[in-house]
């Protein structure tokens, strides 16, 4: 089995396997750790492992974890449309997995900001993760002072 082809997208099957969200770790997990496929692989539309996986509004936090605390994660990777991971939780409305991007994230850029300010189809972000993003966003810039 070829685990390292991509498919006309440019996708692995690690992109496949995070996609899956709720049950992917364990397969995830393997294909980084044993068959050596990388986590920071970005397809043709530039999105990573990570892009994918908080799309999942439950039962990804494991695997998000592990790409951002064991495989080291890039946050501030950009997709073709300029998204980052995070930028795709919010248009997701994935509120844990933004916040826990947020948790580790120093700084946010102008996509993130509009995004979780916004008031789109009903839906208005909690305030904890619009305080979190604008703070990040203003200490990013440098913009703020404790």
């Amino acid at each position: 089995v070829v685990v390292d082809a991509v498919d006309v997208d440019g996708l692995t099957v690690l992109h496949y396997a995070a996609g899956e969200g709720h049950s992917s770790l364990p397969l995830v997990s393997y294909l980084v750790e044993t068959a050596g496929l990388r986590a920071d692989t970005q397809n043709h539309s530039g999105l990573t492992p990570l892009h994918l996986v908080v799309e999942e509004k439950r039962g990804a936090m494991d695997t998000i974890r592990y790409l951002v605390e064991n495989q080291e994660a890039d946050l501030h990777v950009e997709d073709a449309e300029g998204r980052t991971p995070l930028c795709v939780a919010l248009q997701c409305y994935a509120t844990d997995n933004a916040a826990y991007l947020l948790s580790k994230m120093e700084s946010v850029d102008e996509e993130a900001l509009s995004l979780a300010c916004a008031y789109k189809w009903g839906y208005k972000y909690p305030w904890r993760i619009q305080k979190t993003v604008l703070e990040k966003y203003a200490f990013g810039q440098g913009q703020c002072e404790l």
